[in-house]
């Protein structure tokens, strides 16, 4: 055997580099488990919004957790336990494992809800939902739409007042001219014969007794089958304080709030599109008018659709010359034998008014039975004549079917566009929640405990390796500590 020596300058470098060694495989070591915390953090949080709620993601395509985890009160610890142990099980893997980091904490620090801004993470994430299935191009166009029908309903009058300032027109005309008795007088008479075409006044009092009747006996036959389902909450979304996060939400785009509409209309019932529902069935009229029973939001929504069509209508008549001539026609005589053109011209507005009422509950009849009328119409689409409007009281009577326009879903979206968008969201949020309490296991479920987005710190430990190794160290490293903060969401723009 042959011997060897060492010289003490050789094991003096050798402890040197044997040092160096462990100290820069522990640096290393260090900022890989540095990584991998990172790592494990982004897993975590990613894990944590894989628990949503899933009858809102099945029936309605919205993601959200629970944070009251089926309780009834807010509960951040149970989701903080969860990331704690996602973070314990991406922190290290089975056997031999040099980067090995343990879960120390997690805390969570700030978060958003579903109903905050007026749920402005819902209409985002709904608007996100139905994006792929209508083109750019369409967005625009219904952009356009549901601002050409606002600015034709805000500048209108109502046939009420309209027609109030006709008879009013009419009745100065009487004291301006001590004929218009006689006149009028005769005029009573011969609209007294049923048969024959009917005067300005029979016009006037025909409008007046359509006004007199219930709407829903206007539109709807007497066998009509109406639900009856109310809400069931006892303290719905719209009625109770609600929790709110301390996570901001941007502000809802233009092209966003077309998103929802269609949305709401892919996503919800309405009276010729039932939705197979445990509570309300009529979801869409629901969202226009908040009322607590079927019948009463239908006969709301009835009252607007028929204010729309009475805009749309009532200009129809402006743009055609015919029917103005008749209207004007009418007018004279009713305003005798004034001269005065501002009180003929309210008369004749009065005549228009009534004409486009008369049409209007024709295009709802025709709407609730499923059927297609255009935003403004032309003579071949136009269907009520003056000299019959006592006969359109036969609520089997609609107006002309047409292959262009909108359908009663059609007409609802643009009421739905033309109102709220907040209050609109608000109140979807609170029918879903009623729906999903009707269901096992979510009776307690509520729309203000929905997290839509949260940011968290984390904390890992980890023990050293090789720098306890090292020859010659002064003093120990007990363990190593690791911080990371991430935010989680289930939309950039949530």
């Amino acid at each position: 055997m042959r011997k060897g020596s060492v010289t003490v300058f050789l094991a003096m470098i050798l402890v040197f580099v044997l040092g160096l060694g462990f100290t820069m495989s522990e640096v290393l070591r260090f900022y890989c488990m540095k990584n991998q915390c990172a790592a494990a953090s982004e897993v975590a949080m990613e894990s944590a919004l894989a628990g949503y709620v899933r009858p809102l993601w099945e029936d309605y395509g919205i993601l959200a957790i629970d944070g009251s985890f089926g309780g009834t009160e807010m509960n951040l610890s149970s989701l903080e336990e969860r990331l704690l142990t996602y973070m314990k099980k991406n922190g290290s893997s089975e056997g031999v494992d040099y980067l090995r980091t343990y879960g120390a904490d997690a805390a969570v620090t700030a978060y958003g809800l579903l109903t905050d801004d007026d749920g402005r993470a819902f209409i985002k994430q709904a608007a996100a939902y139905v994006e792929t299935s209508i083109p750019e191009t369409a967005v625009d166009l219904l952009l356009q739409q549901v601002e050409s029908t606002r600015e034709d309903t805000e500048n209108s009058q109502s046939s009420e007042e309209l027609v109030e300032a006709g008879e009013n027109a009419m009745e100065e005309a009487k004291e301006e001219e001590t004929s218009a008795a006689s006149a009028q007088d005769s005029i009573s008479d011969q609209s007294s014969s049923p048969g024959e075409n009917i005067d300005g006044l029979d016009i006037l009092e025909t409008y007046h007794a359509w006004k007199e009747k219930g709407i829903l006996g206007m539109v709807l036959p007497e066998d009509a089958e109406l639900s009856d389902k109310t809400f069931q909450t006892s303290v719905s979304l719209m009625d109770r304080d609600l929790l709110k996060g301390d996570m901001a939400s941007a502000e809802v785009t233009s092209q966003e709030r077309i998103l929802f509409g269609v949305y709401l209309s892919q996503c919800f019932s309405d009276f010729t599109d039932v939705k197979d529902r445990a509570g309300l069935i009529y979801e869409k009229e629901y969202l226009l008018c908040g009322e607590d029973s079927d019948r009463e939001n239908l006969k709301e929504t009835i009252n607007r659709l028929l204010l729309i069509r009475e805009a749309e209508n009532l200009i129809s008549l402006y743009m055609d010359s015919g029917k103005q001539e008749k209207a004007m026609l009418i007018a004279t005589e009713l305003a005798g034998a004034t001269a005065n053109p501002a009180i003929v011209e309210a008369v004749k507005i009065a005549v228009l008014a009534a004409w486009a009422y008369v049409e209007s509950i024709l295009d709802v009849r025709l709407l609730l039975k499923g059927g297609t009328v255009p935003i403004l119409k032309t003579e071949a689409s136009w269907t009520s004549e003056l000299g019959k409007l006592p006969t359109y009281l036969d609520v089997n009577v609609c107006a002309k079917e047409s292959t262009v326009g909108l359908n009663y879903g059609g007409y609802l979206f643009l009421m739905l566009e033309l109102s709220d968008s907040g209050k609109i969201a608000m109140k979807t949020l609170g029918l879903m929640e009623d729906n999903i309490r009707r269901g096992e296991y979510y009776e307690a479920v509520q729309m203000d405990h929905m997290i839509v987005s949260f940011r968290a710190d984390m904390t890992y430990e980890a023990e050293p390796l090789f720098v306890n190794l090292m020859p010659l160290a002064v003093g120990t490293v007990e363990s190593y500590s690791f911080e990371a903060q991430r935010e989680a969401q289930y939309l950039s723009a949530a």
